[in-house]
């Protein structure tokens, strides 16, 4: 009767056969060979490539969390002392950093404050692409409420004061000014996009793309204008402001093509 293979090699019959038909192997290279648990039980000596990709997600994710950290940080400084009294050795008092790392990442101010201005650009995108229209909801009263609801949220003294000294910085500075009109533009697109989204069979197909585009022009210096008179000073009684976003938007998107 055949024995069952059992997966063990079993010596000296087997160590001999391999001697003799391998002579350069020396005494511990067979050993190796022919030790079950070596063979068998050995743990595999290289990661897969799903663990590599999971361990660059997740240092990426601690990088992120790190850039947040000093942002948030930056932020604070700049609410309580200004931008210009704002230094590294500030931030890196208020974060898990040091200076010489936080000058690895950003070299200088400049480079700060663009990643300040990149960080308020993605958080609008995000917010663009992750709303969705209740179904009961009439689409100007909806759109109305997305606006009333972003400006609200820009209007208060912490975040005027930030978004004043990140402007100042961009106007002493033509390259930050030229990457804020480009993130502008783009803001513009994106709104667009958004507004196109919302409006699929509520509107009229029969105006121009280029229509369409001018009355995106028009929400957006709708809302620029009742932000520059919010942030000057001028309350806005909150009723007045829906009544103000809803009769602006019926104007404007009437009949507007998607």
């Amino acid at each position: 009767m055949r024995r069952r293979a059992t997966g063990v090699i079993h010596e000296p019959a087997h160590r001999a056969r391999c001697k003799e038909h391998a002579p350069w192997l020396g005494p511990a290279r067979l050993q190796r060979m022919h030790n079950p648990v070596s063979v068998y039980c050995r743990p595999p000596t290289h990661r897969s490539p799903m663990s590599n990709v999971l361990q660059l997600r997740t240092a990426k994710q601690r990088e992120e969390l790190l850039v947040d950290d000093v942002l948030d940080a930056a932020e604070r400084c700049i609410d309580e002392i200004g931008l210009s009294a704002t230094s590294f050795e500030l931030i890196a008092e208020r974060t898990r950093l040091s200076c010489g790392s936080l000058l690895q990442r950003f070299e200088d101010k400049d480079a700060l404050v663009r990643a300040l201005l990149e960080r308020n650009y993605m958080r609008a995108i995000r917010q663009m692409w992750l709303v969705e229209r209740p179904a009961n909801v009439h689409v100007v009263d909806f759109i109305a409420g997305l606006l009333e609801d972003w400006l609200l949220q820009e209007i208060n003294i912490k975040r005027t004061r930030i978004d004043l000294e990140l402007h100042l910085a961009t106007l002493r500075d033509p390259v930050l000014a030229a990457f804020m009109r480009r993130q502008s533009a783009s803001l513009i697109e994106h709104l667009s996009a958004l507004l196109k989204r919302l409006l699929r069979g509520h509107t009229d197909t029969a105006s121009s793309e280029h229509e369409f585009q001018a009355r995106v022009f028009a929400v957006a210096a709708m809302c620029g204008g009742l932000h520059s008179v919010m942030t000057s000073g001028m309350e806005l009684n909150r009723m007045h402001l829906q009544l103000i976003l809803r009769e602006s938007l019926s104007g404007i998107l009437k009949s507007a093509p998607v």
